[in-house]
């Protein structure tokens, strides 16, 4: 657990990436809690690679050895030396806040982050809830919160993070997004300094439309918030393919409310209405309305 490929977690000179984050997992399991788990990245790895027996309630949370959490102090002392914060994602395995992980290993975790003040930690959850209930240590200004919403039903969870009294920064991660989300109220009130969308990857993702991002994108512009394009995922509309040729046999219309049409793709006319092509993460890529989008308050000026 080193070096990430997790893009947002680099740090961004020009549009150019110049400092690269680190992925930390002080343990690994969790429990789907709404429909953007359903195609958990995480419990597939571990079918692959048998961390825990198995996913979900009940099945205890796997900590990672001592020599694991031992590495994040080395990233402090290689961020001092060299004069340059760094950015850790914590959990990308895992939920920090889940109810089923020990108390003690909690605390451990915030013990260490504490004290690491040269690196930036960077923790996303469904489980903003617990935040509060579980905390009883300061929320240090190296700690940044983000909330994972995939819908208008669980926006709900940007209201906890607006009212979470914290040092560090707040960000929403709408990946993956599975429908159209009004942030307009939150976005108004500058709920959250950081913003990043992506659609969904993996062998049974979900199409993302693009009016679904471009409305996020053009609030956080309205409003001054970073905006940070991850990726397409497994779908693109037919201009976000990186790849000139790279069409797919698979495609469907696809319309703005989510409604879509496997079998009649070529005969809509609505203007709203998008085939959308199944061409996999890496024909996708990251080009929302022509331009890239890598923005965050992190970035090096």
């Amino acid at each position: 657990m080193a070096k990430t490929k997790i893009e947002w977690t680099w740090r961004y000179k020009d549009g150019k990436p110049v400092v690269k984050g680190y992925t930390f997992n002080p343990w690994i399991g969790c429990t789907k809690v709404s429909p953007g788990c359903a195609n958990c990245y995480a419990e597939r790895e571990n079918n692959k690679r048998k961390w825990t027996e198995g996913w979900g309630r009940g099945i205890p949370r796997h900590r990672t050895s001592a020599a694991n959490w031992n590495k994040v102090w080395g990233w402090n002392k290689k961020a001092e030396k060299e004069d340059q914060i760094y950015s850790v994602f914590v959990a990308s395995l895992a939920d920090v806040y889940d109810h089923e992980v020990p108390v003690s290993w909690r605390r451990e975790l915030f013990d260490l982050m504490q004290q690491c003040e040269w690196l930036d930690f960077l923790i996303l959850t469904k489980r903003p809830e617990n935040i509060l209930s579980f905390s009883d240590y300061t929320l240090r200004e190296n700690m940044h919160f983000g909330v994972s919403v995939e819908n208008q039903d669980n926006l709900w969870r940007l209201n906890i993070l607006e009212a979470l009294e914290t040092e560090g920064l707040k960000f929403v991660s709408f990946e993956p997004l599975l429908g159209p989300v009004d942030v307009e109220p939150y976005f108004s009130v500058r709920a959250v300094d950081w913003v990043i969308v992506g659609g969904e990857s993996g062998p049974n993702a979900r199409p993302m439309h693009p009016h679904w991002a471009r409305t996020i994108q053009e609030s956080a512009e309205k409003y001054h918030i970073p905006f940070f394009f991850k990726q397409w995922g497994a779908w693109a509309p037919l201009y976000g393919i990186s790849h000139c040729g790279a069409f797919a046999e698979t495609k469907i219309a696809m319309w703005p409310d989510g409604s879509a049409n496997a079998e009649e793709w070529s005969l809509f006319n609505d203007k709203e209405g998008v085939v959308m092509y199944k061409v996999g993460k890496k024909k996708s890529g990251d080009i929302l309305y022509a331009r890239e989008y890598k923005e965050s308050p992190f970035n090096l000026s």
